[in-house]
């Protein structure tokens, strides 16, 4: 199953404004968290993305370094996540959402794909 995270109503991360991305086609119901990171090349020292197979996970990337956990609130499989953008212009920031799903693989998470967004004026 594709979770895919887009850019909400023409939302655009611009300093000052709030930038929100919805993602759809997770579970019905369950928790689920967007990852934040500052690269999509390593994660540590691993080359990104990392084929989470050996986790029993089949098929999932994680296509993020992991450097901030946003909790997602799934409303019959669909969640935004929103934020107000800080005064760093240039700055780019990387982004992927994770849903719980017991029934998956042997995780029980689910990868999206990953989201890619510089900070403008």
């Amino acid at each position: 199953m594709l979770f895919r995270s887009t850019a909400q109503n023409n939302s655009l991360p611009r300093i000052g404004q709030t930038f929100t991305t919805r993602v759809s086609n997770l579970p019905w119901t369950g928790l689920a968290l967007m990852l934040l990171g500052e690269s999509n090349t390593t994660y540590g020292t691993a080359p990104l993305p990392v084929d989470l197979g050996f986790l029993n996970a089949p098929n999932c990337l994680l296509r993020t370094s992991i450097d901030d956990l946003q909790p997602l609130q799934n409303v019959l499989g669909t969640a935004t996540w929103s934020f107000t953008i800080p005064p760093v212009p240039g700055a780019v920031f990387y982004m992927q959402a994770v849903p719980f799903d017991a029934t998956a693989n042997g995780l029980g998470l689910t990868f999206s794909n990953g989201g890619r967004a510089v900070v403008g004026l």
